[in-house]
C-alpha cells in the first residue's frame, strides 16, 4: 500500500470531457478523477466523508490475470462496516489511471475473496481500491441488513443506507454509521516483460 487517502478536492475544468470530475494533485502529480456516477447515470457522484482511495504500488510492472478482494468487516467492528461500494483504477506509472470495474459487495461476499475482475490487463504497477459506502442497508429497519439488491441497491455510488440510518436525528444503529472496513486485496499475475 502506497497511501489510504480521502476524497480530495477537485480542480474542475469547464470544458471537460463529460465524465471527468477533475483534477486532483497526488504527490506533485495532476491525476484525473473520472466520475462512474457521470458516465453511466447521467448524474455526479455524491461527495462523501466516508469515501477512501487506497493506493497499492506493485513491485514491478504485472500483467494482471485477475484481482480479488475480502470486503469484510474486521479489528471488531460488526458486519455494515464492510466496503459495499467500490471502484478499481489501475496504472502503469502512478500518475495517469484508468478505472478497470467498480460493484457492491453484500453480506454474501464477507470473509472470502471475491473476483472483482478476471482476464488480462498488462503492463500494471500501481492499483487504487476506492472504498465508497459501507454496508448499511437502504431498508429503514434497523434491524436490516445488507443482502442484496432489494434493500442494498447495485450502484456503487449509492450512499442511500447511511442517509437512511447515519447522522443526526437517525438511529445510528450501525457500525457503518461510523467505519468502513475491507481486509484483503489481491492482484494476481506475472511479471511484465
Amino acid at each position: 500500500v502506497v497511501e489510504v487517502v480521502p476524497l480530495l478536492a477537485l480542480k474542475v475544468f469547464p470544458q471537460a470531457p463529460k465524465g471527468v470530475a477533475g483534477i486532483f494533485n497526488y504527490r506533485g502529480q495532476p491525476v484525473p478523477a473520472v466520475d462512474l456516477c457521470a458516465l453511466t447515470l447521467g448524474e455526479p457522484a455524491k461527495e462523501r466523508l466516508s469515501t477512501r482511495i487506497i493506493i497499492v504500488k506493485l513491485p514491478v510492472k504485472v500483467n494482471v490475470a485477475e484481482i480479488k478482494v475480502n470486503p469484510a468487516n474486521n479489528c471488531g467492528d460488526p458486519g455494515s462496516s464492510s466496503t459495499r461500494g467500490f471502484r478499481i483504477d489501475v496504472s502503469a506509472d502512478g500518475i495517469s489511471f484508468t478505472t478497470l470495474t467498480a460493484g457492491v459487495f453484500y453480506r454474501a461476499n464477507r470473509g472470502v475473496m471475491n473476483s472483482v475482475f478476471l482476464g488480462s490487463l498488462p503492463g500494471v504497477q500501481f492499483v487504487r481500491f476506492w472504498m465508497l459506502n459501507p454496508q448499511v442497508p437502504s431498508d429503514p429497519n434497523p434491524n436490516a441488513a445488507c443482502t442484496g439488491p432489494a434493500d442494498c441497491g447495485t450502484a456503487p455510488d449509492d450512499d442511500t443506507g447511511v442517509a437512511v440510518h447515519c447522522g443526526a436525528g437517525k438511529d445510528n444503529g450501525f457500525g457503518g454509521c461510523t467505519f468502513m472496513d475491507m481486509v484483503e486485496l489481491a492482484v494476481y499475475g506475472r511479471p511484465a516483460p
